[in-house]
């Protein structure tokens, strides 16, 4: 196991598992085939780690990486990877050269964009057309799709690789899925009968990809399912901490700001080394639990910044320096992030995504 470099001297870091990440991604892969497989890893790759995420999975033949941003594409270029990288949100500012220059593939829904690709292409620029089928965000509105090509067909150094859109409620509504689906197979056939042929054509995020199996197309692009978010996956990721403080308060005392939680008997109290500074949710405050010695605590008080309490009534034998478990697994107890989120009233991928940067992470290999 490797750990990156910190001056912190808390027992408190991210625990990432390189080879569960890859598991996923093979295991995504047999599903879908033989549709490529392009890992989402946007965000700091969901707060596990841009560039050891990206890193071990092109060791693992990667067959390429989604990215949101510029920025996030260039970051890899500059330390490596090579593999095939997609910029999804096409926002490009002043960046259309270095797009070019860096070998990024650049998603296009604004001519303006087209337009500068093509004027600044010294050899044809491979682009993915992006359509907006129902989400209402980003994309050629359908309806407004056969006249977007009209203009496309003027710029004679882009080479239309590849048509996307983005599915806008897998979870809850299948008959809009579905909808957005045939829109987009309708999508398709037009511009095919403009004379385009995308080799790449592709709608499906982690939960449409494992659902609807009509949605694969050339392409599918799983995120937080890369991560192990979803039936049978294998998480990638465990947040841990340790007891800094353990103290026994009589029946009546208030534990942490603001009087929040009072004790109704004589309680054991341990103070955990981390807090909201380091991403834990402020909303777990009186309605979380920890794992330690794979027995579940209930956070008491107000989650602080640095700092949380836990009652040791379910875990009396605790002392200072045990490990404690935010989330994942601990011994025979597990404690999932889709637990954690539902009870901070968010989503995974919020938990996950704000993980600061001061908690150090730890990468397991073997």
């Amino acid at each position: 196991m490797t750990r990156e470099q910190s001056t912190s001297a808390r027992d408190t870091w991210i625990e990432v598992d390189l080879k569960s990440i890859l598991r996923n991604y093979q295991n995504i892969k047999s599903k879908t085939d033989p549709a490529k497989v392009y890992a989402v890893i946007k965000a700091n790759a969901y707060g596990h780690g841009i560039l050891e995420v990206a890193t071990w999975l092109e060791k693992g033949a990667c067959d390429g990486f989604c990215v949101a941003l510029v920025e996030e594409g260039l970051l890899l270029r500059e330390h490596g990877i090579r593999t095939p990288i997609i910029v999804l949100n096409g926002i490009y500012g002043k960046t259309h050269q270095t797009v070019i220059d860096y070998e990024l593939t650049p998603v296009v829904y604004r001519m303006d964009d087209a337009q500068c690709f093509d004027l600044l292409s010294q050899q044809k620029t491979k682009i993915h057309l992006k359509v907006d089928t129902g989400m209402a965000r980003l994309g050629v509105r359908a309806e407004e799709l056969e006249t977007f090509i009209e203009k496309l067909k003027t710029l004679k150094n882009l080479q239309v690789e590849g048509l996307m859109t983005h599915m806008s409620s897998p979870w809850t509504d299948t008959r809009e899925t579905e909808r957005q689906i045939a829109s987009f197979i309708k999508c398709k056939a037009l511009l095919r009968k403009h004379g385009y042929e995308p080799s790449l054509c592709h709608v499906a995020n982690s939960e449409t990809l494992l659902k609807y199996n009509n949605s694969h197309f050339d392409l599918v692009r799983p995120g937080i399912s890369l991560y192990g978010i979803g039936d049978g996956l294998h998480p990638a990721m465990r947040l841990v901490s340790s007891i800094v403080s353990i103290r026994t308060v009589p029946k009546g005392s208030a534990v942490g700001y603001n009087q929040s939680f009072v004790t109704n008997t004589s309680s054991r109290i341990a103070t955990i080394g981390i807090g909201y500074g380091d991403g834990v949710p402020r909303r777990l405050s009186n309605r979380g639990q920890v794992l330690i010695q794979g027995k579940r605590c209930p956070i008491v008080g107000a989650v602080s910044m640095d700092l949380l309490n836990v009652d040791l009534s379910s875990c009396p034998e605790a002392s200072i320096g045990d490990e404690v478990v935010i989330f994942g697994q601990q011994k025979d107890a597990f404690l999932g992030v889709e637990e954690v989120a539902q009870l901070a009233d968010t989503i995974p991928y919020e938990i996950l995504v704000q993980l600061l940067s001061r908690v150090p992470r730890m990468y397991k290999i073997s």
